[in-house]
């Protein structure tokens, strides 16, 4: 049911972005293989460090 492989235009668009987002003091975390919609299936593997990135920015 989930792309693994294949990564969405919205995400594209991020990536090829994320430079001008981190120097808007955005932080860009990208896992490789995996798209947005993917990323929902594997929460074990993303949960982590996209905590990690939270409490460093004071979430």
């Amino acid at each position: 049911m989930y792309d693994y492989v294949g990564g969405s235009a919205i995400a594209c668009r991020v990536r090829d972005h994320s430079e001008q987002l981190r120097q808007a003091g955005f932080e860009v975390i990208e896992f490789e293989g995996l798209d947005h919609i993917a990323g929902l299936a594997e929460a074990p593997l993303v949960a982590p460090r996209l905590s990690a990135a939270l409490a460093a920015a004071g979430w």
